[in-house]
């Protein structure tokens, strides 16, 4: 409902519920004010948006006094005005401020640079936000050139022992934006006031570190600050940025609106975009202080390398191209292998697998990430394919009346998805957390099952028996169908009382968490990594999905992986399947792509990744082309020839033949696709790094070298185009119409029949889970998302080392005493399938007693295991000399 009001004269329409200063804004009236921001909560705190509003008393501030019908409202007259500068003048009497009323700043300006490496800020040219300082404009704006108050300045000693950013709290002013986003956005509780009075600063509780209140490090509380107290380390030094363009992370399946700051032709900094879909205006501390150091570090490839003599010999594209070209013609066919980043771009992804099985003629295609295995992905598909897919959004979270997380420590992997948990939560919505470890999200969940650390659709098959036995509801009959009929009949002969035996969790708290799925019509369930690389994935997959099903009113959607593991998946960058999600194996669908791409394609899948690096053992695979990561094995020394083509050289380089530059997601244009299904657009904000190129126009040129058609491609939105043409699923996309908001692929979706909805094959069948004679406890490995194009976050990014966890044994405290380790110290794991490990431990009741978590870095040897499944059953000693473990 619209309502009309006067301010300064003008007449206004604003929307019920509006505040005054929401309605002046809206209409470009200018109210000043240093308290208030978009993302919080008003306050009215700093009183510098006070307004005359006829027929009220005294002075109102703007954002916290809702507009209403007829109100009269002068914002700028010369009472206000008045009394804004005092309140301004208070504010600067505790604050440096020579610089904000200096009549040199002008000159300052124009002649001197920011002088920013100092202790103490004491003038402008030692402040880190000169330039960008909200009390510059404030003080510019009402014109005050000298302050009446006395001055204190405060002296507290500037911290900078945390990793990200320093803080420097003589530059505070109290506002409380930092404390405000950091409670009422993010729910972190890492600031908050102290004191009182003239003694009141802000800080964390009993002043202990951010690391060790544990401090999420997201930057909000940076980016809200109107002043130079909170500073990012690295972009401080940078100075005020000359223009900001739009882009995507790089980093995990969310796909994170990011706003790149540039100062030349340097990306000085990364922030979230405001107000723009997926996150709203929030990131995690990879988006946030992981961007600006990766595009722009020392370490990148910027060359081609071709290896003569086993020395790397910098060289022309022209050379290496030619010389890759000579060699990939001598093994087409099944002899090569293609494995391809979940990095890469959709265009990138679809030229990729064209190459692999156009120009050379091979099955072997494969995405390096550890969820892109066989058994989770064809699952992923068949459900898409049976039934009528639905699009799940992160604005499904903000709905839901109860959310479920399956499995994996989305706070961790998937931090702005654990984030709209978190706000969900705190409108009222119920939390269930299903997963072995105390997670983040379980320490908020209305419940939190800890089952042992097995098979989860043992947990499954108790539910659903739960659910059919003991509920008589009509809207639980079901589809009729083979499979619906088969399952009750299998479910009839579960044994609760052997399921809580493996499990560990009791019947009644199962019977609770029916009774909570009965009691809420918005159900979403989120799945982790935690079900994701089970070995038993498929079969928990679908047992959920059925579960949805069963519900009728529940979703589910996976949550893993990285920034376009999903396009690389829809791209067919797996030898089961075509552009588009289609079964190699279909005839009349591979029939049109041998039409279009002018060669046959073999109908039989290949393998998975880690099925791929196997058979390069086995000697079926001799060359590969990588633009993915493959852990250092020595496997790798049994091909004749290998090309990388990465933003980063892996560690394993000096066994490969050439080294191609690929350009970084913020040189290049393009798309991605999110767990949402949501294909969004890449722009390029940065000039390419040395001579890197994208990724597609590395491989097109190797195939035109090669003397293959059809890979002339001059720009990205050319492959886009031949997509839109040829693949079936993405046939109503219109390019043109992927604006910053991106588009779901499910809403352009063609011919698309509504089928009746089924259920799949659930298996509820109870094997012998028994650990192992000499092996007591059960290992689970997890896979961080820490990693890009051969780059560890945690080596490549200042900081990153002392938050990340990777390559470290969480175990729990009885068991660390039992084995006389405590945190940092070494330990030895080895499973009873020949797997083995040793580094540092971290002692934590995260994770329950005999068992044991390990979160691994993807260039990790050990990764690999991840893919046969990453539940173990393993011994664990104490290494004597850990000296290689710290």
């Amino acid at each position: 409902m619209a309502i009309t009001l006067k301010i300064d004269n003008k007449e206004i329409k604003a929307k019920t519920g509006m505040s005054v200063l929401e309605a002046a804004r809206q209409a470009d009236i200018y109210i000043p004010t240093l308290c208030h921001h978009p993302q919080l909560n008003p306050s009215g705190s700093c009183r510098l948006c006070i307004v005359e509003i006829k027929g009220v008393r005294g002075y109102p501030t703007a954002c916290t006094i809702p507009a209403e019908e007829g109100m009269v409202v002068q914002t700028n007259t010369q009472r206000l005005r008045s009394l804004r500068c005092q309140i301004l003048e208070l504010i600067l009497s505790e604050h440096p401020y020579t610089c904000l009323v200096c009549d040199k700043r002008e000159g300052c300006d124009e002649w001197m640079g920011t002088i920013r490496k100092v202790g103490i800020t004491t003038s402008c040219q030692t402040c880190p936000k000169s330039g960008a300082c909200e009390l510059q404009n404030l003080v510019q704006y009402l014109g005050i050139e000298e302050i009446a108050f006395p001055i204190n300045y405060r002296g507290y000693p500037v911290e900078q022992k945390d990793p990200f950013f320093d803080r420097d709290y003589n530059l505070c002013i109290l506002c409380g934006r930092c404390v405000r986003v950091c409670n009422e956005v993010r729910y972190n509780g890492t600031l908050n006031f102290h004191y009182r009075g003239d003694r009141t600063v802000v800080g964390t509780a009993f002043g202990k570190s951010h690391l060790e209140v544990g401090c999420a490090f997201c930057g909000a509380c940076v980016d809200v600050c109107p002043t130079g107290a909170l500073a990012g380390k690295a972009d401080k030094w940078e100075g005020c940025s000359e223009q900001t363009q739009h882009s995507i992370c790089p980093y995990c399946a969310v796909g994170c609106s990011l706003d790149y700051h540039l100062r030349g032709n340097r990306i000085i900094k990364s922030v979230p975009a405001q107000g723009k879909s997926p996150n709203q205006g929030q990131v995690c501390v990879r988006g946030r202080f992981a961007v600006a150091d990766l595009v722009n570090h020392p370490t990148r490839l910027k060359k081609p390398l071709v290896k003569r003599n086993k020395q790397w010999i910098e060289t022309s594209w022209e050379e290496a191209l030619d010389r890759i070209a000579e060699q990939f013609v001598r093994y087409r066919g099944d002899g090569f292998g293609l494995v391809v980043s979940p990095n890469n771009t959709v265009e990138d992804a679809y030229v990729l697998q064209k190459f692999g099985r156009v120009a050379m003629q091979s099955r072997h295609l494969a995405v390096s990430s550890p969820f892109a295995h066989s058994r989770w992905v064809d699952s992923l598909v068949e459900i898409e394919k049976i039934h009528p897919p639905h699009t799940v959004t992160l604005g499904d979270i903000d709905q839901a009346s109860l959310i479920l997380v399956w499995g994996g420590d989305l706070s961790v992997s998937h931090p702005i998805a654990a984030l709209r948990v978190k706000q969900a939560v705190h409108r009222g919505a119920k939390l269930i957390v299903i997963d072995p470890r105390k997670t983040k999200l379980a320490e908020l969940a209305d419940m939190h099952l800890q089952p042992n650390p097995v098979d989860d659709s043992l947990l499954l098959s108790g539910l659903m028996k739960l659910i059919f036995e003991n509920r008589s509801d009509p809207s639980l009959s079901g589809p009729q169908s083979p499979e619906w009929n088969d399952l009750t009949n299998k479910l009839k002969k579960v044994n609760l009382s052997l399921i809580e035996e493996k499990t560990g969790i009791p019947r009644n708290q199962m019977e609770e968490l029916v009774d909570l799925l009965f009691h809420h019509q918005r159900i979403l369930i989120l799945v982790g990594s935690g079900l994701a690389l089970q070995a038993s994935a498929s079969n928990g997959l679908f047992g959920l999905f059925n579960l949805s099903v069963v519900l009728k009113h529940a979703k589910m959607v996976p949550i893993v992986g990285e920034s376009n593991l999903a396009g690389c998946l829809e791209m067919g960058c797996m030898s089961g399947l075509l552009p588009g999600l289609i079964s190699v194996n279909e005839e009349s669908a591979r029939k049109k792509f041998e039409k279009s791409w002018g060669l046959s394609i073999q109908g039989e899948r290949s393998y998975d990744f880690t099925e791929l690096v196997q058979q390069i053992e086995g000697g079926k695979i001799k060359t590969l082309y990588v633009t993915g990561e493959i852990p250092p094995t020595d496997i790798l020394k049994k091909c004749h020839y290998i090309v990388v083509q990465s933003v980063f050289r892996p560690e394993w380089a000096d066994w490969a033949d050439v080294l191609l530059p690929a350009a970084h997601p913020a040189e290049i244009d393009g798309t991605v696709v999110n767990f949402e299904k949501r294909l969004q657009r890449l722009r390029r904000i940065h000039r390419q790094t040395g001579l890197s190129k994208p990724d597609w126009w590395i491989c097109s040129q190797i195939a035109q070298k090669m003397g293959f058609s059809g890979f002339s491609y001059k720009k990205s939105s050319d492959i886009l185009n031949e997509i839109h043409s040829i693949v079936p699923r993405y046939s109503g996309l219109i390019p043109s119409k992927i604006k910053e908001k991106g588009l779901f692929l499910l809403d352009f979706k063609s011919n698309q029949k509504k089928k009746s909805c089924s259920i799949f094959h659930f298996d509820v069948a109870i094997r012998n889970h028994e650990k192992p004679k000499g092996y007591p406890y059960t290992l689970i490995i997890d896979v961080g998302i820490s990693h890009f194009r051969n780059a560890s976050l945690i080596e490549k990014v200042s900081g990153m080392e002392r938050i990340g966890s990777e390559g470290k044994v969480e175990i729990h405290p009885k068991d660390a005493e039992r084995l006389h380790v405590s945190t940092g110290e070494c330990v030895q794991i080895k499973s009873n399938n020949g797997f083995q490990f040793e580094g540092p431990v971290i002692v934590t009741d995260r994770i329950p007693q005999k068992s044991l978590y390990l979160l691994l870095d993807k260039k990790s040897p050990h990764v690999l295991e991840c893919f046969k499944g990453n539940i173990h059953f393993v011994k664990i000693k104490k290494v004597a000399d850990d000296s290689d473990c710290r």
